[in-house]
C-alpha cells in the first residue's frame, strides 16, 4: 500500500517535538511543544513560529508581578534583600530617611495630608513618612510584602495597608488622597504599567493633590551601568524583575498625558530621575487620557 507522505512527515515532526519536549528547559517552548503534539495527533494544527511564542511568554512572565515578588519575599530577610540588597535595619533606616526626605521635599508633604505609596514593599519609606502626615496608606501587589510591612509598622497608628489585586489602584476611591508617590518601583514594571499607575494616581488624588514617580535614569552614570549590565545577560536568562531604566522625558510624558500640571523633572546622585505634578480642578486640566 502506498504511504501517505504527508502523514509520514507529520509522524517525523511529532517525534522531533517529543524529543524536544524531553530536553528543553524553556517552559514556554515545552508548553508549545505539548500543544503541537496534541494537534498533530488530531490532525488539527496551524504553523506557529516558536520564537514568537517564546517572546510572548517572556512578556507574560515579567508581567506576573505578584508571583514574582511573592517568590522573593517569603521571609522578612529575603524581602529586604530583594528590595534593597541588605538586611541591616540601621542601614535600611538611614537610606529610608534619605529617600523619604527627597520625596517630601519634592511634593511638600504636610501634617494634614493623606499620603499613598505605590509599591510600599516592607514599609521602608512609609516608616519615615507616616509620622509626618495625617494618614499614610501603603499599597503593594505582593501579599508577602504587605505582611512584612504590617509587622514593621505595627507601632504606627495612622497606617493603612492595602493589597492590590492587579496593576492599578482600583481599591482606592476617587479623589481621596492628597499625595501619591512611587519610588524604586518603576524599574520593575513595563512602560504600559508605569503609565497605568500615573493615570490612577491622577484619579485618586484630590484637586490640588501632588504626585511623585521616579526610576533609574539612563542618562546617568549609574543608570547606564544598570542598563549595560542587563544587556550582557543572555536574553533567556534575564530575570523577571531585572531593573529597567527610564528617561526624564518618559516620566514627564506619562504625567502630561495623565492630566497633571506644573510638571517638573528632578535628577540626583547621578542615578535617578523623578517627575512631580499637580492635579488641578477639572476645569483647569488639559491632559490626554
Amino acid at each position: 500500500m502506498k504511504k501517505d507522505p504527508g502523514k509520514s512527515f507529520l509522524n517525523r515532526f511529532r517525534d522531533t517535538l517529543v524529543a524536544a519536549a524531553r530536553i528543553t528547559k524553556d517552559q514556554g517552548i515545552a508548553s508549545l511543544v505539548a500543544q503541537s503534539i496534541e494537534k498533530i495527533q488530531k490532525r488539527d494544527f496551524t504553523v506557529i513560529d516558536p520564537s514568537v511564542y517564546s517572546k510572548q511568554y517572556q512578556i507574560q512572565e515579567r508581567s506576573k508581578y505578584e508571583e514574582t515578588w511573592n517568590s522573593v519575599s517569603d521571609t522578612l530577610d529575603n524581602a529586604k534583600m530583594s528590595v534593597v540588597g541588605y538586611t541591616n535595619e540601621d542601614e535600611i533606616h538611614r537610606q529610608g530617611v534619605r529617600n523619604a526626605d527627597f520625596v517630601e521635599k519634592c511634593v511638600q508633604i504636610r501634617p494634614s495630608d493623606v499620603v499613598l505609596e505605590i509599591g510600599c514593599g516592607i514599609g521602608r519609606i512609609g516608616k519615615i513618612l507616616a509620622p509626618r502626615c495625617s494618614k499614610w496608606m501603603g499599597t503593594d501587589i505582593s501579599a508577602n510584602m504587605i505582611r512584612h510591612a504590617a509587622q514593621r509598622l505595627k507601632d504606627l497608628n495612622n497606617v493603612e495597608l492595602i493589597k492590590l489585586s492587579k496593576v492599578g489602584l482600583k481599591e482606592i476611591r476617587d479623589e481621596s488622597v492628597d499625595v501619591v508617590y512611587c519610588t524604586v518601583v518603576f524599574m520593575h514594571l513595563y512602560e504600559w504599567d508605569r503609565y497605568t499607575y500615573v493615570k490612577e494616581a491622577h484619579r485618586v488624588l484630590t484637586p490640588g493633590g501632588r504626585c511623585y514617580f521616579d526610576n533609574l535614569d539612563i542618562t546617568s552614570k549609574i543608570g547606564w551601568k544598570v542598563f549595560t549590565d542587563g544587556l550582557l545577560l543572555d536574553i533567556d536568562k534575564r530575570p523577571a524583575r531585572l531593573s529597567m531604566i527610564s528617561t526624564g522625558e518618559e516620566l514627564e510624558t506619562y504625567a502630561m498625558k495623565a492630566g497633571f500640571s506644573d510638571i517638573k523633572i528632578h535628577r540626583w546622585d547621578d542615578a535617578r530621575v523623578a517627575v512631580t505634578g499637580v492635579k488641578l480642578p477639572l476645569a483647569s486640566s488639559s491632559g490626554v487620557r
